[in-house]
């Protein structure tokens, strides 16, 4: 009888759960909400004004093809929309700010880059404002005041007197400066950064020079030694490229756009430690990724996942019913970013894209990540991405909705409206067949992996900081605990419901004084919706060079045992 009581408690209350979810996706946005008219007189009727004359300035006009932002209806006003954007740049520049307004943050980036491209970029359009030479001057005067005051009040500790000085300082760098790769390294990752450099090096024959970013005393001086005897390898210490009362922000990981910020790269790769390449990065990124080429940039995406009901079960069914039937239910971060970004662009609104959509808790993974910094808009989004990483902003709002500094690369892109693209595929996994009591020999378990243009392994590194080892199962169960790298998959598609996040047990006897249960650790696994297309085998040529990163990841771990007990 007590059995029956509780079957009808919970049977009741997945219903009511249902019935929630399915009230809370109604919100969901409307894909041509953004062609609506702006709220006249409000904040967000700027923010509007501010996006479409952002999109006019890319070019975009009514009903065109394959435009990103999307804004430009035929009534758009070219004159009137800058006189609003202007009029309230003009207002913002004389003006303080509470740096926990995000909102307001990006308004104020908004109208830096604005005044900014008509000044230096794009001043041909002043004249097609109407203007005449008096007034002409007098708005050039008065945009070279916007720039100034408000890069100086958003970015204090910018080592360059504006960001037109950093601009052409990128855009004439010497050819060996061209580009580069970047690891941030704290002292834990260490061997893996060493691993890492070997790797690309020795396996992949990749030349690019290599700087090691630390902030301070990150890295120990005989760390440091090591790393500047390395060949074409050298290291940069982060407090020397910015100013000491900003140092609280370079930690950990929310260091790395400023590493690329502090980078002496004009188009820098910036990688995690345990990140292994498959392919030679500068020929699949600098030279074959699209994105890179037609928008300065490379993103890759993170797995689909709504990862916050998943850490509930008993709203992990509910949800899976209401996904079955259509619903999508966003996460109070997804909520809190469509409050901050109320006209989104098409891009971030169309199929390519998951986040806005409720597709999925996370939509970028930030362990790989490519820029042209010679470009000024991808230099005015990367600024924006330190800022939302600096102390005040992540500590008062952003660490609430993001996971680490990931997410603010492209909300950074999006919420400036400067154009840009994922690389191909939703991110996938490599390792080995996961068939077992209970998953199906279909499903792949290992590491996370990224694919190239062409959906061909590129990389893979660790899906949590549990997992800080592109080869290693568990670093808490054993740091000789090696995957066994035998096919991948690749979601093409976005399939949530393929993804098992669930614990992994073994009863290998090496694990058996886990918890006295044979315990592996977490596992990520992964069964792709179309197997015949998705699910692939490792080439005879990828899994000897992943025998030979195992073979020197061994190498690497005993030589740095040795040291440590010097």
């Amino acid at each position: 009888m007590l059995q029956v009581r509780w079957m009808r408690r919970v049977a009741v209350l997945s219903v009511a759960v249902f019935i929630l979810l399915v009230i809370a996706s109604v919100s969901l946005p409307d894909p041509n909400a953004n062609q609506a008219a702006a709220r006249h007189g409000s904040r967000t009727d700027v923010d509007f004004a501010q996006k479409q004359f952002l999109d006019f300035m890319h070019g975009e006009a009514p009903n065109m093809k394959g435009q990103f932002g999307g804004s430009i209806s035929s009534h758009f006003d070219p004159k009137a929309a800058f006189k609003r954007v202007h009029s309230r740049a003009l207002q913002m520049s004389k003006q303080q700010y509470n740096r926990e307004d995000i909102a307001e943050l990006c308004r104020r980036a908004r109208a830096n880059l604005i005044a900014h491209s008509l000044l230096f970029e794009k001043s041909e359009l002043l004249d097609k404002l109407s203007l005449d030479e008096t007034t002409k001057e007098s708005v050039q005067t008065e945009l070279k005041s916007i720039v100034g005051s408000v890069t100086s009040n958003l970015y204090p500790w910018l080592e360059w007197k504006d960001v037109q000085t950093a601009v052409k300082k990128f855009q004439s760098v010497e050819p060996a400066k061209e580009a580069g790769i970047i690891l941030s390294v704290g002292k834990s990752y260490f061997p893996l950064a060493i691993h890492a450099i070997r790797t690309l090096r020795e396996v992949l024959n990749c030349s690019l020079p290599i700087e090691i970013h630390h902030a301070g005393p990150e890295l120990t001086t005989q760390m440091i030694e090591i790393f500047n005897t390395m060949p074409n390898v050298s290291t940069i210490d982060l407090y020397d490229h910015f100013p000491e009362n900003s140092h609280d922000n370079l930690v950990g990981f929310y260091s790395k756009p400023f590493a690329l910020l502090a980078s002496s790269f004009r188009k820098p790769i910036i990688m995690d430690a345990d990140v292994l390449f498959l392919q030679d990065p500068a020929r699949a990124i600098l030279n074959a990724s699209l994105s890179f080429h037609q928008h300065g940039q490379t993103f890759f995406r993170d797995r689909t996942l709504t990862n916050q009901f998943f850490e509930s079960w008993f709203a992990y069914y509910p949800l899976m019913i209401a996904r079955k039937f259509g619903y999508r239910v966003p996460s109070p971060a997804v909520r809190w970013f469509r409050a901050l970004d109320e006209y989104p662009s098409l891009y971030a609104l169309s199929s390519e894209s998951r986040y806005l959509m409720a597709r999925s808790h996370h939509e970028m993974e930030s362990g790989v990540v490519a820029l042209d910094k010679g470009r000024p808009d991808v230099l005015h989004a990367l600024l924006l991405v330190c800022k939302l990483n600096s102390r005040v902003e992540r500590e008062a709002v952003l660490a609430q909705y993001t996971n680490g500094d990931k997410e603010t690369f492209w909300m950074a892109w999006e919420l400036l409206r400067v154009p840009y693209k994922f690389n191909p595929g939703f991110s996938g996994m490599i390792g080995y067949s996961g068939g077992n009591m209970w998953l199906t020999k279909e499903h792949t378990c290992g590491q996370l992996v990224h694919a190239d243009q062409d959906l061909q392994p590129l990389c893979n590194f660790s899906v949590t900081p549990r997992w800080n080892g592109g080869i290693l199962k568990d670093k808490f169960v054993s740091r000789r605990n090696v995957f066994p790298f035998e096919k991948y998959a690749i979601d093409s598609e976005g399939y949530m419901e393929g993804w098992d996040w669930t614990w992994k047990w073994s009863l290998k006897a090496e694990h058996a004084h886990v918890l006295w249960l044979g315990w592996t650790g977490q596992s990520a696994c992964f069964r792709p919706r179309n197997v015949g297309k998705d699910l692939r085998d490792l080439s005879e040529r990828q899994k000897e060079m992943t025998a030979r990163y195992t073979d020197m990841y061994f190498e690497i771990l005993d030589w740095f045992d040795k040291l440590v007990q010097v």
